[in-house]
């Protein structure tokens, strides 16, 4: 399943920096872990934003150090799995 925008929610805001919550549904984590799945918040996700998502399978904290302006860097961690930074090439 493909991102949903209103799914996406704003959990607090602060001068550089916000956290989001982000329920998946269906969707697992790998999926939304694919460093293209949030492709379509681009405009809304700043460098050094964290969110909160929930997938069918697991939960997980994702950090966008450089938002979506440089390479869609994301690093991520959920249980059982070690901190990982993927990198979609432009």
């Amino acid at each position: 399943m493909p991102f949903i925008p209103y799914k996406l929610i704003v959990l607090s805001r602060a001068d550089r920096f916000t956290m989001w919550r982000y329920d998946a549904g269906d969707d697992t984590i790998t999926e939304v872990t694919d460093p293209d799945y949030f492709l379509d918040a681009g405009d809304k996700i700043r460098p050094k934003d964290m969110m909160l998502v929930s997938t069918a399978d697991a939960g997980a904290q994702l950090y966008f150090p450089t938002g979506f302006d440089s390479g869609r860097i994301m690093a991520f961690a959920a249980p059982g799995l070690h901190l990982q930074i993927v990198k979609s090439e432009d």
